[in-house]
């Protein structure tokens, strides 16, 4: 079953992180015990759960990320970010190089391990279009702050991997902590990216653990 599985997934898929802590290592499709179990970088641990969206695997040599159903990689279903492309990036595997790679098309970038990898471009981001419940929720929420400042009330502040967490649970759906700083957009790097086993990739609010499997041979 392992040998089968590694031909037509190629060896690798995308954990989502779920928690400040964890990444979901559980899939239907790639045979459990190929998973490799083991920490990635920033230290995340690895859990299997079924509250939270399951590992994607790449299923061929190139593997689409990106915002709706036409990516293998919908970010949409893992969580909700203002900074998030319809093309957002591209993982591929580089046979002359024996490596995996990651490409960013999107305005707003990815980063890997925590290096920013971005477009320098002077083209402006079209607007993202925003919901009237969309509206009337940012309102309350910029009142809320408001009185908060008036009332000298301190609230702590989401992470981006909270509002993920809440995103997935559809809990404070509208919240997106993510800057678009265009002075380290231009800093980003603009080749590709080298993943390599345990690489934390994050595009916009949303993060992963790229895991390459312990495939046997066929």
């Amino acid at each position: 079953m392992s040998s089968h599985i590694c031909d037509i997934y190629f060896r690798a898929m995308l954990c989502p992180v779920v928690s400040k802590h964890f990444y979901n290592v559980r899939t239907t499709e790639v045979d459990p015990t190929d998973v490799r179990h083991d920490n990635s970088f920033m230290g995340f641990r690895p859990t299997v759960s079924l509250r939270f969206p399951e590992a994607v695997a790449m299923r061929y040599k190139v593997l689409n990320i990106g915002k709706g159903s036409a990516n293998e990689v919908n970010l949409e279903n893992f969580g909700y970010c203002n900074y998030i492309s319809p093309k957002h990036a591209v993982i591929f595997f580089d046979e002359y190089t024996n490596h995996y790679e990651l490409i960013n098309y999107a305005p707003c970038g990815t980063y890997v391990n925590n290096v920013l990898y971005s477009n320098n471009t002077s083209t402006k981001r079209p607007e993202v279009t925003v919901s009237s419940d969309e509206k009337c929720a940012n309102v309350e929420i910029q009142v809320r702050d408001i009185i908060d400042k008036k009332r000298k009330i301190s609230r702590v502040r989401k992470s981006s991997l909270d509002n993920k967490m809440t995103a997935v649970d559809c809990i404070d759906k509208l919240e997106c902590c993510c800057s678009n700083n265009q002075d380290d957009l231009r800093k980003g790097w603009e080749g590709s990216a080298v993943l390599s086993h345990g690489s934390l990739l994050r595009f916009g609010c949303v993060s992963f653990v790229f895991s390459i499997v312990e495939c046997t041979s066929p």
